[in-house]
Protein backbone atom coordinates (compact mmCIF):
# COMPACT_ATOMS: atom_id res chain seq x y z
CA UNK A 1 0.00 0.00 0.00
CA UNK A 2 1.35 3.65 -1.11
CA UNK A 3 2.44 5.39 1.66
CA UNK A 4 -0.77 8.04 0.88
CA UNK A 5 -2.98 5.90 0.81
CA UNK A 6 -2.01 4.28 4.13
CA UNK A 7 -2.51 7.94 5.32
CA UNK A 8 -6.01 8.15 4.32
CA UNK A 9 -7.17 4.76 5.20
CA UNK A 10 -5.89 5.92 8.73
CA UNK A 11 -7.00 9.32 8.53
CA UNK A 12 -10.64 7.18 7.80
CA UNK A 13 -10.47 5.06 10.70
CA UNK A 14 -10.15 7.98 13.37
CA UNK A 15 -13.68 9.32 11.99
CA UNK A 16 -15.75 6.20 11.43
CA UNK A 17 -13.93 3.70 13.56
CA UNK A 18 -12.37 1.12 11.53
CA UNK A 19 -12.32 0.89 7.61
CA UNK A 20 -13.98 -1.93 7.28
CA UNK A 21 -17.30 -0.07 8.52
CA UNK A 22 -16.93 2.91 6.02
CA UNK A 23 -20.23 4.53 4.47
CA UNK A 24 -20.62 4.40 0.67
CA UNK A 25 -19.49 7.38 -1.20
CA UNK A 26 -16.28 7.70 1.40
CA UNK A 27 -13.00 8.05 -0.72
CA UNK A 28 -10.22 5.83 0.30
CA UNK A 29 -7.73 6.17 -2.26
CA UNK A 30 -6.16 8.78 -4.90
CA UNK A 31 -7.95 6.72 -7.83
CA UNK A 32 -11.19 8.00 -6.56
CA UNK A 33 -10.50 11.36 -6.58
CA UNK A 34 -8.18 11.85 -9.74
CA UNK A 35 -9.67 10.19 -12.21
CA UNK A 36 -9.53 13.01 -14.27
CA UNK A 37 -6.23 13.61 -14.27
CA UNK A 38 -3.71 13.89 -16.89
CA UNK A 39 -0.60 12.43 -15.02
CA UNK A 40 1.22 15.48 -14.44
CA UNK A 41 2.05 16.39 -10.77
CA UNK A 42 4.20 19.14 -9.46
CA UNK A 43 5.59 21.18 -6.26
CA UNK A 44 4.73 24.62 -5.89
CA UNK A 45 5.09 27.18 -3.45
CA UNK A 46 5.69 24.03 -0.76
CA UNK A 47 2.27 22.72 -2.47
CA UNK A 48 1.92 19.30 -3.85
CA UNK A 49 -0.64 19.30 -6.96
CA UNK A 50 -1.55 17.36 -9.36
CA UNK A 51 -3.07 18.53 -13.08
CA UNK A 52 -6.54 17.65 -14.36
CA UNK A 53 -7.47 17.12 -17.69
CA UNK A 54 -9.71 19.92 -17.64
CA UNK A 55 -6.09 21.75 -17.30
CA UNK A 56 -6.87 23.37 -13.95
CA UNK A 57 -4.94 22.17 -10.35
CA UNK A 58 -5.94 20.05 -7.61
CA UNK A 59 -4.15 20.52 -3.98
CA UNK A 60 -2.66 17.03 -2.98
CA UNK A 61 -0.76 17.86 -0.06
CA UNK A 62 1.26 20.54 1.68
CA UNK A 63 5.00 20.28 2.29
CA UNK A 64 5.32 23.73 3.99
CA UNK A 65 6.19 24.13 7.41
CA UNK A 66 4.17 27.31 7.83
CA UNK A 67 1.27 27.62 11.04
CA UNK A 68 -0.84 30.49 8.36
CA UNK A 69 -1.24 28.63 4.63
CA UNK A 70 -2.87 30.51 2.14
CA UNK A 71 -3.57 28.05 -0.69
CA UNK A 72 -3.17 30.04 -3.66
CA UNK A 73 -5.38 30.93 -6.90
CA UNK A 74 -2.96 29.49 -9.14
CA UNK A 75 0.22 27.30 -9.57
CA UNK A 76 2.33 27.38 -12.28
CA UNK A 77 0.38 29.47 -14.31
CA UNK A 78 -2.91 27.13 -13.90
CA UNK A 79 -5.82 27.62 -11.75
CA UNK A 80 -6.34 26.12 -8.67
CA UNK A 81 -10.06 24.38 -8.81
CA UNK A 82 -9.95 21.76 -5.76
CA UNK A 83 -8.07 20.31 -2.59
CA UNK A 84 -7.80 16.59 -2.71
CA UNK A 85 -8.83 13.92 -0.48
CA UNK A 86 -6.58 13.78 2.91
CA UNK A 87 -4.46 16.41 1.23
CA UNK A 88 -3.53 18.03 5.10
CA UNK A 89 -4.87 15.29 6.52
CA UNK A 90 -3.38 14.97 10.49
CA UNK A 91 -1.03 18.08 9.53
CA UNK A 92 -1.00 19.71 13.92
CA UNK A 93 1.44 22.56 12.18
CA UNK A 94 -1.18 25.01 10.72
CA UNK A 95 -3.50 27.35 12.57
CA UNK A 96 -5.03 29.05 9.81
CA UNK A 97 -5.76 28.16 5.83
CA UNK A 98 -7.00 30.30 3.41
CA UNK A 99 -8.78 29.03 0.63
CA UNK A 100 -9.26 31.02 -2.65
CA UNK A 101 -12.59 31.77 -4.76
CA UNK A 102 -11.32 29.70 -7.33
CA UNK A 103 -11.65 26.35 -5.29
CA UNK A 104 -15.19 24.98 -6.17
CA UNK A 105 -14.49 20.86 -3.80
CA UNK A 106 -12.55 20.01 -0.64
CA UNK A 107 -12.78 16.24 -0.97
CA UNK A 108 -12.78 14.37 1.56
CA UNK A 109 -10.86 14.28 5.32
CA UNK A 110 -8.96 17.12 3.49
CA UNK A 111 -8.27 18.72 6.38
CA UNK A 112 -9.11 15.53 8.96
CA UNK A 113 -7.20 15.39 12.54
CA UNK A 114 -5.53 18.88 12.04
CA UNK A 115 -5.52 19.36 15.38
CA UNK A 116 -4.21 23.09 15.49
CA UNK A 117 -6.27 24.35 13.10
CA UNK A 118 -8.54 26.96 14.22
CA UNK A 119 -9.79 29.19 11.43
CA UNK A 120 -10.65 28.92 8.34
CA UNK A 121 -11.86 31.23 5.51
CA UNK A 122 -13.42 29.31 2.88
CA UNK A 123 -13.98 30.91 -0.95
CA UNK A 124 -16.99 32.27 -1.66
CA UNK A 125 -17.43 29.64 -5.18
CA UNK A 126 -17.04 26.27 -2.63
CA UNK A 127 -19.94 24.20 -3.95
CA UNK A 128 -18.80 20.51 -2.10
CA UNK A 129 -17.45 19.68 1.48
CA UNK A 130 -16.25 16.32 1.25
CA UNK A 131 -17.17 13.48 4.05
CA UNK A 132 -14.90 14.62 7.28
CA UNK A 133 -13.37 17.51 5.90
CA UNK A 134 -12.49 19.51 8.99
CA UNK A 135 -13.42 16.73 11.29
CA UNK A 136 -11.84 16.87 14.85
CA UNK A 137 -9.97 20.17 14.35
CA UNK A 138 -10.50 23.44 16.61
CA UNK A 139 -12.16 25.49 14.55
CA UNK A 140 -13.80 27.79 16.68
CA UNK A 141 -16.09 29.40 14.16
CA UNK A 142 -16.97 28.41 10.34
CA UNK A 143 -19.27 30.18 7.58
CA UNK A 144 -20.46 28.09 4.80
CA UNK A 145 -20.90 29.73 1.72
CA UNK A 146 -23.84 30.11 -0.08
CA UNK A 147 -22.28 28.32 -3.27
CA UNK A 148 -22.20 25.14 -1.27
CA UNK A 149 -24.49 22.92 -2.46
CA UNK A 150 -23.32 19.30 -0.84
CA UNK A 151 -22.17 19.30 2.88
CA UNK A 152 -20.77 15.61 3.61
CA UNK A 153 -21.24 13.66 6.25
CA UNK A 154 -19.40 14.18 9.68
CA UNK A 155 -17.57 17.80 8.06
CA UNK A 156 -16.97 18.93 11.00
CA UNK A 157 -17.52 15.93 13.55
CA UNK A 158 -16.10 16.39 16.82
CA UNK A 159 -14.66 20.13 16.47
CA UNK A 160 -15.01 20.52 20.18
CA UNK A 161 -13.73 23.71 20.02
CA UNK A 162 -16.40 25.62 17.74
CA UNK A 163 -18.72 27.65 18.60
CA UNK A 164 -20.73 29.55 16.01
CA UNK A 165 -21.97 27.97 12.42
CA UNK A 166 -23.06 30.68 10.19
CA UNK A 167 -24.36 29.47 6.39
CA UNK A 168 -24.58 31.80 4.09
CA UNK A 169 -27.99 33.09 2.00
CA UNK A 170 -27.29 30.85 -1.26
CA UNK A 171 -28.47 27.80 -3.03
CA UNK A 172 -30.11 25.00 -1.67
CA UNK A 173 -28.57 22.46 0.54
CA UNK A 174 -29.25 19.25 2.84
CA UNK A 175 -26.78 18.85 6.20
CA UNK A 176 -25.42 15.51 5.66
CA UNK A 177 -25.68 13.17 8.49
CA UNK A 178 -23.60 13.69 11.92
CA UNK A 179 -22.09 17.11 9.68
CA UNK A 180 -21.70 18.77 12.94
CA UNK A 181 -22.01 15.79 15.88
CA UNK A 182 -19.91 16.05 18.58
CA UNK A 183 -19.54 20.15 18.74
CA UNK A 184 -20.05 20.41 22.52
CA UNK A 185 -18.81 24.06 22.32
CA UNK A 186 -21.36 24.85 19.48
CA UNK A 187 -23.77 27.78 20.65
CA UNK A 188 -25.08 29.75 17.67
CA UNK A 189 -26.09 28.33 14.44
CA UNK A 190 -27.66 30.22 11.68
CA UNK A 191 -29.44 28.15 9.08
CA UNK A 192 -30.38 31.18 6.95
CA UNK A 193 -33.05 30.20 4.39
CA UNK A 194 -31.34 27.69 2.37
CA UNK A 195 -31.46 24.61 4.11
CA UNK A 196 -33.52 22.19 2.86
CA UNK A 197 -33.19 18.88 5.71
CA UNK A 198 -31.05 17.88 8.45
CA UNK A 199 -29.61 14.94 8.57
CA UNK A 200 -29.65 11.95 11.16
CA UNK A 201 -27.05 12.68 13.93
CA UNK A 202 -26.26 15.98 12.53
CA UNK A 203 -26.08 18.37 15.77
CA UNK A 204 -26.07 15.56 18.10
CA UNK A 205 -24.19 15.87 21.32
CA UNK A 206 -23.77 19.66 20.94
CA UNK A 207 -24.26 19.80 24.34
CA UNK A 208 -24.06 23.94 24.62
CA UNK A 209 -26.61 24.85 22.11
CA UNK A 210 -29.31 26.59 23.78
CA UNK A 211 -31.39 27.50 20.92
CA UNK A 212 -32.28 26.56 17.81
CA UNK A 213 -34.79 27.97 14.55
CA UNK A 214 -34.84 26.03 12.11
CA UNK A 215 -36.23 28.09 8.85
CA UNK A 216 -38.91 27.21 6.49
CA UNK A 217 -37.33 26.22 3.65
CA UNK A 218 -36.80 22.84 5.92
CA UNK A 219 -38.81 19.92 4.97
CA UNK A 220 -38.01 17.16 7.32
CA UNK A 221 -35.21 16.68 10.44
CA UNK A 222 -34.14 13.66 10.21
CA UNK A 223 -32.78 10.71 13.16
CA UNK A 224 -31.41 11.39 16.02
CA UNK A 225 -30.69 15.06 14.60
CA UNK A 226 -30.46 17.53 18.01
CA UNK A 227 -30.23 13.94 20.42
CA UNK A 228 -28.71 14.56 23.76
CA UNK A 229 -28.38 18.61 22.95
CA UNK A 230 -28.58 19.21 26.86
CA UNK A 231 -28.53 22.45 27.31
CA UNK A 232 -31.48 23.01 24.81
CA UNK A 233 -34.09 25.07 25.70
CA UNK A 234 -36.30 26.99 23.29
CA UNK A 235 -36.91 25.16 19.98
CA UNK A 236 -38.68 26.62 16.62
CA UNK A 237 -39.92 24.88 13.90
CA UNK A 238 -40.40 25.66 10.77
CA UNK A 239 -43.74 25.94 9.35
CA UNK A 240 -42.72 23.49 6.24
CA UNK A 241 -41.28 20.51 8.36
CA UNK A 242 -43.48 17.63 7.42
CA UNK A 243 -41.93 15.21 9.90
CA UNK A 244 -39.82 15.19 12.58
CA UNK A 245 -37.76 11.24 12.35
CA UNK A 246 -37.13 8.68 15.82
CA UNK A 247 -35.63 10.19 18.46
CA UNK A 248 -34.65 13.63 16.93
CA UNK A 249 -35.04 15.54 20.04
CA UNK A 250 -34.25 12.87 22.68
CA UNK A 251 -32.74 13.64 25.96
CA UNK A 252 -32.55 17.50 25.53
CA UNK A 253 -33.50 17.50 29.23
CA UNK A 254 -33.76 21.01 29.29
CA UNK A 255 -36.10 21.37 26.77
CA UNK A 256 -39.23 23.81 27.90
CA UNK A 257 -40.45 25.53 24.96
CA UNK A 258 -41.10 24.20 21.20
CA UNK A 259 -42.97 25.93 18.70
CA UNK A 260 -44.25 23.17 16.12
CA UNK A 261 -44.86 24.14 12.22
CA UNK A 262 -48.43 24.64 10.89
CA UNK A 263 -47.46 21.85 8.11
CA UNK A 264 -46.05 18.89 10.26
CA UNK A 265 -47.89 15.60 9.64
CA UNK A 266 -45.73 13.67 11.42
CA UNK A 267 -43.52 13.23 14.87
CA UNK A 268 -41.66 10.11 14.78
CA UNK A 269 -41.30 7.30 17.48
CA UNK A 270 -39.42 8.92 20.73
CA UNK A 271 -38.74 12.16 18.82
CA UNK A 272 -39.00 14.03 22.17
CA UNK A 273 -38.26 11.07 25.06
CA UNK A 274 -37.11 12.06 28.49
CA UNK A 275 -37.56 16.22 27.48
CA UNK A 276 -37.86 16.12 31.01
CA UNK A 277 -39.16 20.11 31.72
CA UNK A 278 -41.22 20.01 28.56
CA UNK A 279 -44.41 21.50 29.74
CA UNK A 280 -46.85 21.89 27.33
CA UNK A 281 -47.01 20.80 23.72
CA UNK A 282 -49.84 22.93 21.03
CA UNK A 283 -49.93 20.98 17.38
CA UNK A 284 -51.46 22.18 14.86
CA UNK A 285 -54.51 20.88 13.14
CA UNK A 286 -52.21 19.01 10.32
CA UNK A 287 -50.24 17.10 12.68
CA UNK A 288 -52.11 13.44 12.33
CA UNK A 289 -49.85 11.19 14.20
CA UNK A 290 -47.78 11.10 17.11
CA UNK A 291 -44.85 7.78 17.22
CA UNK A 292 -44.22 5.15 19.92
CA UNK A 293 -43.23 6.27 23.21
CA UNK A 294 -42.79 10.26 21.06
CA UNK A 295 -43.20 12.00 24.70
CA UNK A 296 -41.97 9.02 26.88
CA UNK A 297 -40.39 10.37 30.05
CA UNK A 298 -41.69 14.39 29.72
CA UNK A 299 -41.87 14.29 33.41
CA UNK A 300 -43.20 18.07 33.50
CA UNK A 301 -45.77 18.01 30.66
CA UNK A 302 -49.00 19.02 32.05
CA UNK A 303 -50.74 20.18 28.75
CA UNK A 304 -51.15 18.16 25.58
CA UNK A 305 -53.30 20.10 22.73
CA UNK A 306 -53.62 17.83 19.51
CA UNK A 307 -56.36 19.00 17.77
CA UNK A 308 -55.56 17.31 14.23
CA UNK A 309 -54.28 14.31 16.18
CA UNK A 310 -55.78 10.40 14.28
CA UNK A 311 -53.23 7.79 15.99
CA UNK A 312 -51.28 7.73 19.60
CA UNK A 313 -48.54 5.17 19.65
CA UNK A 314 -48.18 2.88 21.69
CA UNK A 315 -46.26 4.45 25.24
CA UNK A 316 -46.29 8.09 23.35
CA UNK A 317 -47.01 9.98 26.68
CA UNK A 318 -46.06 7.13 29.37
CA UNK A 319 -44.28 8.23 32.42
CA UNK A 320 -45.55 11.66 32.36
CA UNK A 321 -46.99 11.98 35.35
CA UNK A 322 -48.11 15.58 35.53
CA UNK A 323 -49.94 15.23 32.45
CA UNK A 324 -53.45 16.37 33.45
CA UNK A 325 -54.78 18.66 30.03
CA UNK A 326 -54.99 16.23 26.55
CA UNK A 327 -56.90 18.13 24.11
CA UNK A 328 -58.22 16.07 21.18
CA UNK A 329 -59.83 16.61 18.09
CA UNK A 330 -62.60 14.93 16.15
CA UNK A 331 -60.71 13.19 14.07
CA UNK A 332 -58.74 11.21 16.54
CA UNK A 333 -59.23 7.25 15.67
CA UNK A 334 -57.15 5.17 17.82
CA UNK A 335 -54.05 4.46 20.30
CA UNK A 336 -51.52 1.94 19.11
Amino acid sequence: MKKKDLSAVLALTLVFGSAASLPSGVFTDSTSITASAVGESGVSQSFEYLVLDNGTVQITGYKGSSTTVSIPSTLDGKTVTSISSSAFTLNTTITKVSIPDTVTTIYAQAFLGCRNLTSVQIGKNVTKIGVGAFSQTKLKSVTIPGAVTSLGANAFKNCEYLETVTFEKGSSKAIDNAAFSGCKSLKTVDFANCISAIGSFAFQDCSALTSVTIPDTVQAIYQSSFESCSSLTTLNLGDNIKSISSKAFKNCAKLNSVTFGTQLRIIGDYAFENCIYLKKIELMPNTAEIGVGAFDGCEGLTTALLPGVEVIGNKAFAYCSKLANVGLGENFRAVG
